[in-house]
């Protein structure tokens, strides 16, 4: 199979993959609703027993809000780390290489929905665990019932806002932060594909578990690599444009030695770490 790209064969492939990993998805997506729901509840558990009033639930509402946000976030960070999830069972990676697409289509589909189907069927799921409460609420007649989702949303909103107001210098220097804030999450997306097709078999664990190996490793330096993103940033345009330069260049490089690895991928692996 030659590795160039048909859009229609990249489409049955991704229908494909979707059909034949439809019950894992609906029961993932069963099993975060009810640990969601489950978390909700036990927060706003005393609101059950003693009356709170509508200030206290809504404080609760953005109290809990702020966690699902920071949750997401963190989970979108590391969700491309799942690209080889379904394929560490031997009958379903031999079905998936075996099918009829070229090596960089199926790496695409694994692609698009580790690093994006994973995180809307996360949204989804807060979605139904949302709902699911409110109706719990309203059944047992709590008052100042607040959606935890439109919570969410004017919560990132406000956030966004005072960062842009607060945070974010005038003149060009404010757009350079935000190029290099949106490269440097875009990078650590790019490293936790890259460990993902390394690790293959519990790769979101290990590359969690990685990520903050290193990160304490480089706290006991005294390093601070947030200040250090920020005043590169801030200080000139030619010292953000060279860090923009080097952030592109470590994504790019880590989606092309991605893209290899992917390829050189067994059937059945031998060990966790896939080189």
């Amino acid at each position: 199979m030659n590795t160039y790209f048909d859009i229609r064969r990249f489409g049955r492939l991704m229908r494909y993959d979707l059909v034949a990993n439809s019950r894992h998805l609906a029961f993932l997506l069963i099993a975060v609703s009810v640990g969601l729901y489950a978390l909700l509840f036990l927060n706003f558990y005393k609101a059950f027993t003693v009356t709170y009033s509508v200030g206290e639930m809504e404080s609760r509402v953005g109290d809990i809000a702020s966690v699902f946000l920071l949750m997401l976030f963190v989970f979108s960070a590391y969700s491309p780390s799942l690209v080889c999830s379904r394929l560490c069972d031997k009958a379903a990676s031999t079905a998936y290489w075996l099918l009829p697409a070229s090596p960089l289509e199926k790496f695409l589909v694994r692609f698009l929905l580790s690093a994006f189907g994973a995180v809307g069927l996360v949204v989804c799921a807060m979605l139904m665990a949302d709902a699911l409460f409110m109706l719990t609420c309203l059944a047992a007649g709590l008052p100042g019932v607040t959606s935890v989702s439109l919570a969410m949303a004017g919560l990132l909103g406000d956030t966004l806002g005072e960062f842009a107001r607060r945070e974010l210098p005038p003149g060009p220097g404010g757009w350079w932060l935000l190029v290099v804030l949106w490269l440097t999450f875009a990078m650590s997306r790019a490293l936790s594909l890259l460990c993902g097709v390394v690790f293959r078999r519990r790769a979101l664990l290990l590359t969690v578990l990685l990520s903050v190996a290193v990160s304490m490793g480089y706290a006991t330096m005294d390093g601070d690599w947030v200040g250090a993103l920020y005043w590169s940033a801030y200080g000139s345009p030619v010292s953000a444009a060279w860090l923009s330069l080097s952030l592109l260049a470590v994504t790019v490089c880590c989606y092309m030695l991605a893209y290899r690895l992917f390829c050189r991928i067994q059937i059945v692996g031998r060990r966790w770490i896939s080189l």
